[in-house]
């Protein structure tokens, strides 16, 4: 009995202890990013060191942002979104026009796919309330039009209260 006991605590503080998030390293973030540009357009080695530098300058930018509270959230998704067109203004000076055509290709793509799959969850999602529900489609449309409004208010109650 004793060892299922401190075998059970072990398990639950095992649990607690990697359930916890690691800070993000900012050089670790800029490394993976010009990698991923590395591999999609082939950098030489003058634009990678250059890039890389530029990616962990905005990196360290970017970490310092996510420590902002919650409540000033329209304010860091404006400095987000102008840090990023800062940054990839920085980065397509120092690209060719070719380089810089199929970057933005391959963000356009990524785009893309995320969308499809944001769809393609939200479609899954439909069909499984339909059919763990027996639900009609209107009834469907209509759960899903109530959950929206909600979620709206919820915003607003929040923002009010200054807790998003």
């Amino acid at each position: 009995m004793k060892k299922i006991y401190l075998l059970s605590i072990a398990l639950m503080v095992s649990t607690i202890i990697f359930a916890q998030r690691k800070p993000k390293d900012p050089a670790d973030i800029a490394l993976r990013q010009t990698e991923k540009m590395n591999d999609v357009v082939s950098l030489n080695e003058t634009q990678y060191a250059t890039i890389k530098g530029i990616n962990e300058k905005y990196a360290d930018k970017m970490i310092g942002l996510r420590s902002v509270p919650p409540a000033e959230k329209a304010k860091k998704r404006t400095e987000f979104k102008s840090l990023r067109q800062e940054k990839q203004k920085e980065i397509n000076e120092v690209l060719t026009p070719d380089q810089e055509k199929s970057w933005n290709t391959y963000r356009a793509e990524k785009k893309n796919e995320k969308k499809q799959n944001r769809e393609a969850k939200f479609e899954k999602r439909k069909a499984h309330l339909k059919t763990e529900l027996s639900l009609t489609d209107e009834q469907v449309e209509k759960l899903l039009t109530v959950n929206k409004e909600f979620r709206r208010k919820q915003a607003v109650l929040r923002n009010e209260k200054g807790l998003s």
